[in-house]
C-alpha cells in the first residue's frame, strides 16, 4: 500500500494515485494523515464523538464551503466532511466505525457471488480498469455525444417554434 501526499489517501497496488494521477507515491509513515471516510455532517458528529470517546486523534475537513452562499446563508447541514486519521490508527478507527454502525459488515465474497449469481443467472466478470489513453478517448467521445445531443435538442426546438409560428 502506498501513500499520496497530495490527496492524503492510500493507493492499493497502483503505480499512480487514482484521484490526482500523481506518480509520487511512497510507503506511509505512522503519523501520515490518511483519508478514512467522507460522510454527511450528521454522521461526522457521531464519528467525532466516538473518536473522542476512544481517544483517537483525527482531523475533520468540511467540503462545500466555498463561495458566498455559506457566508450569506450559513453552513449547510447537507455538507460533506472528510475525516482523516494517522496511518498507525487506521485499524482502530475502522473498528470504531464498525462499532457505531457507520460501516456495515459485508458478507464474505463467496456469499456475494452466490447472491449475484442467483439474481442475474450468471456470474459477473470483474472489469479491468481502463488505461489512461482509453479514459481520455472515452471522455472526448462522451463530450462529443453530449454536444450532438444539445445540437439535436436545439434544432428540434427551432423546428417546433417555426411550425408554431406558421400556424398564426
Amino acid at each position: 500500500m502506498l501513500y499520496c501526499e497530495d490527496c492524503q489517501i492510500l493507493c492499493r497496488g497502483e503505480g499512480s494515485c487514482p484521484v490526482c494521477g500523481s506518480a509520487k507515491l511512497r510507503p506511509p509513515k505512522p503519523d501520515d494523515p490518511v483519508l478514512l471516510i467522507t460522510v454527511w455532517e450528521n454522521d461526522a458528529v457521531k464519528i467525532s464523538a466516538a473518536f473522542d470517546d476512544a481517544g483517537l486523534p483525527y482531523m475533520k475537513r468540511n467540503m462545500n464551503l466555498g463561495g458566498t452562499s455559506p457566508v450569506i446563508l450559513g453552513k449547510s447541514r447537507a455538507s460533506q466532511t472528510r475525516l482523516f486519521v494517522p496511518y498507525a490508527e487506521m485499524g482502530h478507527a475502522e473498528d470504531t466505525l464498525h462499532g457505531i454502525g457507520i460501516i456495515k459488515d459485508e458478507p464474505n465474497k463467496k456469499e456475494q457471488e452466490d447472491i449475484s449469481g442467483k439474481e442475474s443467472g450468471k456470474k459477473q466478470k470483474a472489469q479491468a480498469p481502463l488505461s489512461h489513453g482509453k479514459q481520455i478517448a472515452a471522455r472526448i467521445i462522451s463530450a462529443l455525444l453530449f454536444l450532438l445531443l444539445v445540437w439535436g435538442v436545439v434544432s428540434m426546438s427551432d423546428i417546433f417554434a417555426a411550425w408554431i409560428k406558421s400556424l398564426f
